[in-house]
Formats: structure tokens, sequence, C-alpha cells
């Protein structure tokens, strides 16, 4: 009964762990997502456009499953120099730029080629 009790107990706590640093992670992605396109030049707003919703949750998938964390963290300090062609999101926030009409995206659609597109 005891190891039963100690089993549970450690299976718990892993649980919370995991739970807690997917949390963390999701978190701080958003916030790299966030200060990359403030650095950009690009209004952070742009994400809570219903219009964009299909980019942004892309914009966020990628960002979630970087690789490039420490590259990106360095090169928003300014410690790393050179363009940012290490995030996946790089092409994304260009176009989103080109459409940035007083803080808003204007009228952009995803297009079948990838790429963001005035309607």
């Amino acid at each position: 009964m005891f190891d039963i009790s100690i089993a549970i107990i450690l299976a718990v706590i892993a649980i919370a762990l995991v739970s807690w640093f997917l949390r963390f992670k999701t978190k701080s992605s958003e916030n790299r997502m966030t200060r990359m396109m403030m650095h950009l030049g690009l209004n952070p707003d742009v994400t809570g456009q219903s219009d964009l919703e299909t980019i942004i949750r892309e914009v966020r998938r990628n960002c979630q499953r970087c690789q490039s964390e420490g590259m990106c963290e360095r090169w928003l300090a300014g410690t790393e120099s050179g363009p940012n062609s290490f995030c996946p999101n790089a092409q994304v926030f260009e176009e989103l730029k080109k459409y940035q009409v007083g803080g808003h995206v204007t009228h952009a659609q995803h297009s079948d080629s990838g790429k963001i597109a005035a309607s």
C-alpha cells in the first residue's frame, strides 16, 4: 500500500512539472514573438486581429517549435548581429509590415504560396 501511495505522489509531481514546463515554454515563446515584432517595427496588437487569426496561429506555432531560442534571445538583446534569417517567422513578419497602416495590418490574406497578399 505504501509503495502505491509513493508511486501516485511521484506521478502527480511528474505531471505537475511537465505542465509547468509547457506553460513556461509557451509564455517564453509568446514573449520572444512579441519582442521580435516590436524590434521589427510591427505592432504586436496585430495578433488580435481576427482576419489574421490563421496566420498568427501559424506564427505562434513556429515560434513554439523554434530551435533557435538562444540565437533569438541574443539577437533581440543586440549581442548577435546580422539579419534575423534564423527566425522561422522572419518572412511573415516582413510581409505583415508591408500592410501595416496606423498600427494595424489592413486587408491581408494568406495566399496559396504561403505569402501574405492584400485583398
